[in-house]
């Protein structure tokens, strides 16, 4: 679907930007090498953009848009997510502490723990009635 740039040799190119695909496209780099955060054309999501074979007109940590044929604009837009947006923001903006974020985010997603998500940390959670039924809950009673 979109074409792979020649300085994309390895990894998952996504035909959507993913969490997956950021980690497998950071995997590629030097982990000691620097992005500017705040540089349009070299910020890491646009760098990750570009080598998936996407065509960045602008990037913003939530939303991207794109160069599309006949030297048009896609006006409106594509989300990103915040993950991406949090592995991209924080510090330090180096490709591998980049990598770290990504990873980490990643296992709390594979533990049921993403954020905004209280679903996963519920399912954790024992009932009340079987914590009152053990003596665990002194004053309340079973249901």
């Amino acid at each position: 679907m979109y074409k792979k740039s020649e300085d994309y040799s390895d990894g998952p190119i996504p035909g959507d930007p993913s969490l997956d695909g950021l980690i497998g496209w950071l995997k590629t780099k030097e982990p000691e090498d620097r992005y500017e955060y705040t540089a349009p054309c070299s910020c890491l999501l646009h760098q990750y953009l570009k080598a998936a074979g996407l065509n960045p007109f602008s990037v913003s940590p939530t939303m991207y848009h794109l160069n599309l044929r006949d030297n048009r604009i896609d006006i409106e837009g594509k989300p990103l997510g915040d993950d991406l947006a949090e592995v991209a923001r924080k510090t330090p903006h180096t490709f591998g502490g980049a990598l770290e974020r990504a990873e980490k985010i990643r296992g709390r997603k594979d533990n049921g723990l993403a954020r905004g998500s209280i679903s996963g940390v519920l399912e954790k959670i024992r009932p009340s009635s079987e914590l009152v039924k053990e003596g665990c809950l002194e004053g309340v009673e079973a249901d």
